[in-house]
């Protein structure tokens, strides 16, 4: 009599040619809906509810140890962390894959990634997917899957794997037998999660060696193990094995867990995903996005923003917040906290990593030698009064790396922080507790490297108001140098006083320097033969400077703003390659009318100088005209400009080192406004005293404005860094 065939999926559990027995079906049922139950979800950080794997999983993307491991040398690290295009350490072209296609390809596969990097969860969506339960399946091998937490294992105890696998099938009522003889003949999946997580980590060898007899044992089957990356120091610990490293999440799988996170919520608010990933997808929020990479710190951002309803604009305590879970919360997620070292803990470990952070960006040294690095953490703990005994600092190190992922090898000998992020943090954390706010200030202010850290600054106690003061008081000491500035906000402040809507005052003047470049400044220079390339990239940025600052000074109509001044930048552009005046004339008469659809200046003062600019005649200008005459005809023309704008005929032809004052001055003015949106210390009455010195003069002739700025120095300065002293005149 033939022996009855069964369905697919029960053939892979009785071996292909046996019927089920009495019981059988019950058991097979029963581990289906135990496996899915403790595997095919997750609730790390706090959730409320465990989400489905399925629901959230994004496929990730391996590459082989060689390919990620490390850079060449120090300079070749340095070369990618100052990649001008990126910060941080910019992403090195590599070859990857789909981690699901190793698996299906590779018998024996180790999974090794940093803390947070989505190991477990790879190794739970491999298991649901090879799970023989009828379903589609993107693993190709028919094989039941037993999934190990290896900090079960223990030696010591008899705890062996043999004895680990047989449980999890006895537990659902499967014959003593059933696991032996499915080991045996080759139909397993076997996950070994966590081989850094094995008890007794000090002696590793024991267990990596009961490992590799398991396999050798049981060669038929296939294998997946994961490990932290840091803690998988020694290749012939698994030599048989395929090592495969998982790669940081890029843009598309950012989005992707964003949109299935809100997706599968309850109730499901997909537009909230779409607005958490528009937000962050913004170039002011870089930083966050590069938390974003490593999937744990991405969930937590996922949660912060379901719970609050809208993105926290006060990020330090966003990366506080980032830099407590990798410490502490996700090692008791784990269930694998273990004390680095008595008497270190969470706080203290951040003093520690602060003030590795602070000294080494103040110098733009991104990266640390391992002997530094133990020099740093003998010398901390020399300090401590009830500093360990018999400290042993290269262990705690590996145990910092290991353990938390936030210091990592990067080139031989030679480590940074996990997170560019995480390393502006802490210094910023640093230069606040030590008194070096106005220093950093004074030395730091303009440039872009350091724009994270003082919005970080913002957002901590004490600097509040002062740091905005100080910020104010470095930006103005920029107008000191260039006399032209000084002139040219003074209009500025005539105009504005006289035209500008009460409310929106600084708005004003912010539009009025954005329009005055976009047309005299670019007239006066391409015309007259001083056009270079330089020249345009200076007036491009100080247009963009101008632009942003006008947006975030009107939120009420940033969005029309934004869209009406991007308009202007391209027919500006196209004015700097321009040789034609009439053009320019055109060009006026659309700012004009931009500047009456912002709402911020009143009418009648639009209308004159609308009016002035409509009886304007732009002249000929003969091919045939030489370069003193084509200046000659520029300027006639230029006056007639001036008139129509009520504009001193001084200001007119800005040098290159001018234009590239005002973009600096610019730009820290947007940042000061920026810094104020993250202060979670600044007052209405604080922010309005900075308010009213933003894109106004100090003139170094009126012993008056000397006074306030004097006054400014003592008061703010001087405080946090006394050694600096009350110059005799602005610094540069």
């Amino acid at each position: 009599m033939a022996k009855r065939k069964l369905p697919l999926n029960l053939q892979v559990w009785t071996g292909g040619d046996v019927p089920a027995k009495s019981g059988f079906k019950a058991a097979v049922t029963k581990y289906i809906e135990r496996f899915t139950d403790n595997h095919g979800y997750i609730r790390v950080l706090g959730m409320r509810d465990r989400v489905a794997v399925k629901d959230l999983y994004t496929a990730v993307k391996v590459a082989t140890p060689e390919d990620l491991a490390v850079y060449g040398d120090p300079g070749h690290l340095e070369e990618h962390f100052f990649h001008p295009r990126r910060r941080g350490f910019a992403k090195r072209e590599v070859k990857s894959r789909k981690a699901i296609e190793v698996a299906n390809e590779t018998k024996l596969l180790n999974v090794l990634g940093q803390p947070g990097a989505g190991k477990s969860t790879f190794l739970r969506r491999v298991a649901l997917e090879a799970l023989p339960d009828g379903t589609a399946s993107a693993y190709q091998h028919q094989c039941i899957p037993v999934f190990i937490e290896l900090k079960r294992l223990d030696l010591s105890q008899k705890v062996t794997l043999e004895q680990l696998v047989g449980e999890e099938f006895e537990k659902c009522g499967f014959p003593a037998a059933f696991a032996q003889g499915a080991l045996q003949s080759g139909r397993l999946l076997v996950l070994l999660d966590g081989l850094d997580e094995v008890p007794a980590k000090e002696d590793i060898q024991p267990t990596v060696l009961h490992v590799k007899e398991f396999v050798d044992r049981y060669p038929d089957n296939r294998y997946i193990v994961s490990c932290r990356h840091a803690f998988y120091r020694d290749k012939s610990w698994l030599p048989k094995f395929t090592d495969v490293v998982i790669e940081e999440f890029d843009d598309k799988q950012i989005e992707d867990v964003i949109t299935k996170w809100f997706a599968a919520g309850s109730p499901p608010r997909p537009a909230m995903g779409r607005e958490l990933w528009e937000q962050i997808r913004k170039p002011s929020q870089e930083a966050t996005l590069d938390l974003a990479r490593t999937p744990l710190l991405l969930t937590f951002i996922c949660l912060t923003y379901q719970r609050s309803g809208s993105f926290i604009s006060n990020r330090s305590y966003l990366y506080e917040r980032a830099l407590r879970i990798l410490l502490e919360e996700w090692a008791v997620d784990k269930a694998a906290h273990r004390r680095i070292a008595e008497g270190f803990n969470a706080e203290r470990e951040t003093d520690f990593l602060s003030g590795l952070a602070g000294p080494s960006y103040a110098v733009n040294q991104p990266r640390f030698t391992r002997a530094e690095l133990i020099k740093a953490l003998t010398a901390f703990f020399a300090k401590m009064l009830d500093a360990p005994r018999n400290l042993d600092a290269g262990e705690i190190l590996k145990a910092i790396e290991i353990q938390q992922g936030l210091i990592v090898a990067r080139a031989h000998d030679f480590y940074t922080f996990s997170h560019y992020t995480l390393h502006e943090y802490l210094a910023a954390r640093y230069f606040c507790e030590s008194n070096a706010v106005s220093k950093i200030v004074i030395e730091r202010l303009l440039d872009p490297r350091w724009r994270e850290v003082f919005l970080l600054l913002a957002g901590m106690k004490p600097p509040g108001e002062a740091l905005l003061e100080s910020m104010v008081a470095r930006a103005q000491v920029l107008l000191y140098q260039h006399p032209k500035l000084a002139t040219l906000v003074r209009w500025i402040e005539d105009k504005v006083r006289a035209n500008a809507q009460r409310n929106q005052a600084v708005a004003g003047k912010a539009l009025l320097v954005y329009v005055i470049l976009t047309l005299d400044f670019a007239l006066a220079n391409t015309f007259t033969g001083a056009f270079t390339r330089t020249r345009e990239i200076a007036l491009a940025h100080a247009f963009t400077r101008a632009r942003d600052l006008a947006r975030d000074l009107d939120r009420t109509r940033a969005r029309d703003l934004a869209s009406t001044l991007d308009l202007a930048v391209n027919r500006a552009r196209a004015l700097a390659l321009s040789l034609d005046l009439a053009f320019a004339l055109v060009l006026a008469r659309e700012h004009i009318k931009i500047l009456g659809e912002t709402g911020v200046f009143q009418t009648e003062w639009i209308q004159t100088v609308a009016q002035r600019l409509k009886t304007l005649e732009a002249p000929d200008v003969p091919a045939a005209a030489t370069l003193s005459e084509r200046e000659t005809i520029t300027r006639e023309f230029q006056k007639l400009f001036a008139t129509a704008w009520e504009l001193p005929e001084e200001l007119s032809g800005l040098t290159e080192g001018e234009i590239k004052a005002l973009e600096d001055y610019l730009y820290a003015s947007h940042l000061i406004v920026q810094c104020k949106e993250a202060s979670q210390n600044a007052t209405a009455a604080g922010w309005h005293r900075v308010e009213k010195r933003l894109l106004a003069t100090l003139d170094p002739a009126e012993a008056a404005a000397v006074d306030v700025l004097k006054d400014c120095w003592q008061r703010v300065y001087q405080p946090f860094h006394p050694a600096l002293g009350s110059p005799a005149a602005p610094p540069a």
